[in-house]
Formats: structure tokens, C-alpha cells, sequence
């Protein structure tokens, strides 16, 4: 069974050179006459001394000082980062794949309580992968036991997990009807 799903594509590109935001800023500077002013009228997490000596060419702009710039000019905030996007995996059982052994250039990030199948493609070559949300608590962590076996026994049983879209869990305890 397949569901359609909206995908939207991050850009993590700033469209605005060096010198566009410099023209923001001197927009701002004329309009608020000092520092002081200017500290106001942008509402900045910044000091008089910060824009100073961005104003001087001494430092550059933060990311942060980037957005209240893009604010006073009316334009969206800068996309999220990697960072950003890495914290919003406050969950202690986040998972995150990687597929291949190249460089990543490309995340795909979901939520989902029933798991989600992902059919990615690389090169013609075509490879699922279930993604299954992790239902443990931080008891049922505790008493977690491990079982060891093969590696082609393993890839051998995960083939046939897959093909069910099934969780280890429910996998093994298919087992004890056998």
C-alpha cells in the first residue's frame, strides 16, 4: 500500500550577499539616527557596541543578526540549518541513517508512530528501507536483553522483517507461534 506524502526541500543557501545586508543595515542606520535607537528599532539581541563595530567593518553578522536585519526589510528569516534541524531531535531514541558511504548530501526526515517505508534510489539500484518508530521507555530500556547472531542470518531474517514491514519486537514475538 502506498501513501502520498508532501515533500519539502530546505535550502540552506543565503541569497543575500555581504554587501545586500549591508545595504539593509545602512536603511536602518539612517532611519534610526544612533545606536541606541537602532538597538531599539530592530529589537536586536545585539548591543550599540556590536553594530559599531559591524558598522566599521570589524565583525560580521551573525545568523541571528542576519534575521533582525531580514526583519527590518520585511523578508523571511534564513532557513534552518543543519544544526537546527538536529535539534529538533530531542528525543533521546532519534534515529538518523545514513545510506551509503559517500559524503551525505541529502536527509530525509520523518515522524511517524506506525513507521514509514522509504524507497530510495541511488544509481538504478533500488533499496526499502522500514523506518519504525521506537516505542521504549526508559524502564523497558533498562531491561533490554541482546541476542548475537551471524551477519548473514541477520541480513537474512531482516529480508523477511522488511517484506512484512514489521518491528524487531513483532518479528521475534511472531516467533514464539511457530
Amino acid at each position: 500500500m502506498s501513501k502520498k506524502v508532501t515533500v519539502k526541500e530546505l535550502k540552506f543557501h543565503d541569497e543575500l550577499t555581504s554587501d545586500q545586508y549591508k545595504e539593509i543595515y545602512l536603511r536602518a542606520r539612517a532611519e534610526y539616527k544612533n545606536f541606541t535607537a537602532l538597538v531599539v528599532g530592530l529589537g536586536t539581541h545585539y548591543s550599540r557596541a556590536y553594530w559599531s563595530k559591524y558598522e566599521r567593518g570589524l565583525i560580521r553578522l551573525t545568523r541571528i543578526a542576519k534575521n533582525e536585519l531580514r526583519a527590518y526589510a520585511n523578508m523571511p528569516e534564513l532557513p534552518m540549518t543543519l544544526h537546527d534541524i538536529a535539534a529538533l531531535f530531542n528525543d533521546e531514541d532519534s534515529s538518523i541513517f545514513v545510506v551509503g558511504t559517500d559524503t551525505p548530501n541529502c536527509a530525509v526526515i520523518g515522524n511517524s508512530t506506525n513507521g514509514i517505508t522509504f524507497n530510495i534510489v541511488v544509481g538504478g539500484n533500488s533499496d526499502s528501507a522500514n523506518v519504525l518508530a521506537k516505542e521504549i521507555t526508559g524502564k523497558e530500556k533498562d531491561n533490554r536483553k541482546h541476542i548475537s547472531i551471524d551477519e548473514d542470518s541477520f541480513n537474512q531474517l531482516n529480508l523477511v522483517r522488511l517484506s512484512k514491514g514489521i518491528s524487531w519486537k513483532q518479528f521475534l514475538m511472531n516467533l514464539m507461534n511457530i
